[in-house]
């Protein structure tokens, strides 16, 4: 799943122009109860449609021939079956995708 994030990021930063600052991150916070990673780039952003229908089975943003459009819909998918979220976060620039997992108990 994060690499899927990462990659859609990295293609998302191609299509800025040269001289435009890319940037990916990913950063990852705690709490007792939860783990949230966050994946954000620099890139154009998400339409308000694009943001819409993120989640869906078959919707890209890509050319034709260059993406199947189940990334994303695999990704929620899974995180959700391990009682997670993924959702798609609105930047001041470029997109931001968290996920959230419920933290594991250890024992000690």
């Amino acid at each position: 799943m994060l690499l899927n994030l990462m990659s859609n990021a990295l293609d998302a930063l191609g299509t800025l122009e040269r001289s435009a600052r890319r940037e990916l991150s990913v950063n990852v916070t705690e709490t007792p109860s939860t783990v949230q990673i966050r994946v954000c780039d620099s890139g154009p952003g998400l339409s308000d449609e694009a943001h819409a229908r993120l989640f869906e089975p078959f919707y890209t943003t890509k050319p034709q021939g260059e993406g199947l459009g189940l990334g994303l819909a695999i990704s929620e998918q899974i995180i959700r079956d391990f009682g997670g979220s993924l959702r798609a976060e609105r930047a001041s620039a470029g997109a931001c995708f968290v996920i959230e997992l419920k933290a594991a108990s250890v024992d000690t």
